[in-house]
């Protein structure tokens, strides 16, 4: 027995004992929901046919869960007009199990096999090629390593992470997250775990490259800490950063006190720049997702803005 439904302007084909994901529903994991808006429903040769509905059809469902699904990136640009938007929406998604079509379920013996089928299906080992036998590969949990810990929470008053240059606003908070909350956890930091938390937060050689421990020990002993500055002027005629796409007058500004003036400077950037930048703006990757470098190299040879 099989039917086809409508919900959430969509069609859907199934039979008793289907999962299947439609749009977000308002109702609790476990409820039973009824579906009457019923297009077809068939079993073997006697098929029924709606104009649009089927009179008196119902398919029955299980909510089994709600989720959301994977993010979809949108993104607008226009050349030459300074305009690009990048932005992203998941979408809400409710998970039923069809229990009946009719008041017709799956026989019992069929749901035990199709589970005991899928089960074998994902233990079994496949073979290869050459006739060998490959092993089932681990579990992605399993894969993963856990992530590090330090302290359950700060040993009195935490230190300002902040002012260790490299260290925003939204590592800051991450590192709290892993128990990170004194100069002098920093400061004494192994390789092992310099090599743990470059992998959990995933910016391998950060914490060398920015110098973090150096940073931590100056802190500890009194030190105000070391401030990002390029320049204390522009050398001439400041360029106009804003030609630069993703450059807006509020970022020009905040540019402009980091001693940050001309194109050149920006095509110059290497990644320890880009870093601390990004940090300083609040704007992790914008640099690199706006292709920043090409642009101010571009506006450096004399070419025309994007």
């Amino acid at each position: 027995m099989y039917a086809v439904f409508k919900t959430g302007g969509k069609q859907y084909r199934v039979s008793p004992g289907d999962k299947l994901l439609v749009e977000s529903l308002k109702a609790e994991a476990g409820d039973s929901i009824d579906f009457d808006n019923v297009l077809m429903v068939g079993g073997g040769d006697d098929v029924s046919i709606g104009t649009p509905w089927v009179s008196g059809a119902v398919v029955s469902a299980k909510v089994v869960s709600h989720g959301r699904g994977k993010k979809i990136e949108v993104i607008k640009f226009r050349r030459r007009k300074h305009y690009r938007r990048q932005m992203g929406h998941r979408q809400n998604y409710t998970e039923l199990e069809i229990t009946s079509v009719n008041g017709v379920t799956a026989p019992a013996d069929s749901r035990k096999a199709s589970q005991k089928s899928a089960a074998d299906q994902k233990s079994a080992p496949k073979a290869s090629p050459g006739g060998k036998t490959e092993k089932p590969a681990p579990a992605k949990n399993e894969a993963v390593a856990a992530a590090p810990k330090f302290l359950d929470a700060p040993d009195g008053s935490p230190d300002d992470l902040k002012k260790i240059l490299g260290i925003g606003s939204v590592l800051e908070e991450q590192l709290n997250d892993i128990g990170v909350f004194h100069y002098s956890q920093i400061a004494q930091f192994s390789d092992e775990d310099v090599a743990a938390i470059n992998s959990h937060l995933n910016f391998p050689g950060r914490i060398e490259r920015d110098e973090w421990i150096p940073q931590a020990q100056e802190l500890m002993q009194g030190g105000e800490g070391r401030v990002l500055k390029y320049l204390d002027g522009p050398e001439g005629d400041p360029d106009d950063l804003k030609q630069i796409s993703g450059v807006g007058p509020v970022l020009e500004k905040k540019l402009n006190e980091l001693g940050i003036f001309h194109f050149r400077q920006i095509a110059g950037f290497e990644q320890k720049d880009i870093d601390l930048v990004n940090d300083a703006m609040a704007f992790p990757g914008r640099i690199e997702r706006d292709e920043w470098i090409a642009q101010a190299q571009n506006l450096a040879d004399g070419g025309e803005p994007r």
